[in-house]
């Protein structure tokens, strides 16, 4: 005698193949969404994708809702229609809020710029130019937005209305020199 769940898979599979064929595709997921045994909405969840994942589509069936029947670890599972489309989704804005016009500034890990701290941060983690920022306020690993661009407070400076920006060399540290712009810090 077979288990259920051989049996139900086994009807999935000779379902999914007497099923409209439809050429096997690639689609994104526009939302976070269910990765079911079976398709329906009372079928066990086997795993979330996120809004952006993609998925190699076998085919479609049509039951109370059309489902995606997908090769998900080397099995067929479903995941409603509904939830996929042929374009990738761009990825959401950040949600941010306003902190304040910021003096800008940039240091390198030269002694003229970090004195005996050469190349560590504060916070312990190695400075990366174009995310590494130095702020005296706001906590480490918050993330701020400074012309466009997102950098991570991983190492301490002086106030709260100063950010400065970690570059390569002292070169460009100097090449870059000061400005002000609006900051926002992503929630």
């Amino acid at each position: 005698m077979k288990p259920w769940g051989v049996i139900i898979t086994s009807f999935i599979l000779s379902f999914t193949l007497t099923a409209a064929p439809v050429m096997a595709s690639t689609m994104y997921a526009t939302t976070d969404v269910n990765v079911r045994k079976l398709p329906s909405l009372e079928a066990e969840v086997v795993e979330t994708i996120s809004t952006g994942d993609q998925v190699e589509v076998v085919t479609v069936v049509e039951r109370d809702r059309s489902w995606a029947i997908v090769e998900h670890d080397g099995v067929l599972r479903a995941i409603c229609a509904d939830y996929l489309s042929e374009t990738k989704p761009e990825p959401p804005e950040p949600a941010m809020d306003y902190y304040g016009e910021c003096r800008i500034t940039f240091y390198c890990p030269c002694s003229a710029c970090c004195g005996s701290w050469g190349n560590a941060t504060a916070s312990g983690a190695t400075p990366t130019a174009g995310w590494t920022v130095a702020n005296g306020s706001l906590p480490f690993g918050t993330q701020v937005v400074i012309d466009g661009h997102t950098y991570c407070v991983e190492d301490r400076g002086v106030g709260g209305d100063q950010f400065d920006i970690f570059v390569n060399d002292h070169s460009e540290a100097l090449a870059r020199g000061l400005y002000y712009a609006d900051v926002y810090i992503v929630r």
